[in-house]
């Protein structure tokens, strides 16, 4: 008996590997990848994600300016450039803010959708996008580039996730808050299902 369930997990491992190992040659003959090579996706991505914040009193972190990399480069206020040309901050045109959709994280300059936008509208984009970012620290993202930029409309790319960041963050920090109050000998304020 116990002979049969090895052989039976053998068999099923061994079954398992080989499917997966076929659905992963029939995916790359499908999207035209090379069957045998093999990517280093993470060390390719490690300049972006090295270099990709710096820390800022206000919003957490915040993309750093002038930055060059092979496909993400980024202008004065770590915005976004939206083409491998020279692209000054303007005023005027389109100020896109959100997080990692409108930053376009995985895309290089010219593939994000605020790039795409200006292509096809024919105006000034200002990609002010950030990775991560929570709806609080896009509207404050929003506040500081007013100014600088006088947009004639505000974009703001915004969807569920991004709202759940900002409502997680809110609660860690009341419950941190709470956990302070009661280390320092003070009374907790709040029950653990308010939170």
């Amino acid at each position: 008996m116990k002979s049969r369930l090895v052989h039976w997990l053998v068999y099923t491992i061994v079954a398992g590997v080989l499917s997966l190992a076929a659905l992963e040659v029939g995916i790359r003959l499908y999207v035209q990848a090379p069957i045998l090579g093999f990517q280093d996706w993470r060390g390719a991505n490690a300049t972006a994600l090295e270099s990709s914040g710096r820390y800022d009193e206000v919003l957490g972190w915040v993309q750093p300016a002038n930055h060059v990399s092979d496909g993400f480069n980024t202008i004065e206020y770590g915005i976004r450039k939206n083409s491998s040309r020279n692209e000054p901050l303007s005023q005027g045109g389109v100020l896109a803010v959100g997080d990692s959709y409108t930053v376009g994280s995985q895309v290089k300059d010219e593939e994000s959708w605020p790039a795409q936008v200006e292509r096809r509208a024919q105006v000034r984009v200002i990609n002010a996008g950030v990775g991560g970012y929570g709806v609080d620290q896009i509207v404050l993202t929003a506040e500081r580039l007013l100014p600088v930029v006088s947009p004639q409309m505000v974009i703001v790319g915004i969807y569920q996730e991004t709202i759940v960041r900002a409502i997680t963050r809110a609660m860690a920090r009341r419950s941190r808050t709470s956990s302070l109050k009661m280390a320092s000998g003070g009374t907790r304020t709040g029950r653990s299902r308010d939170l």
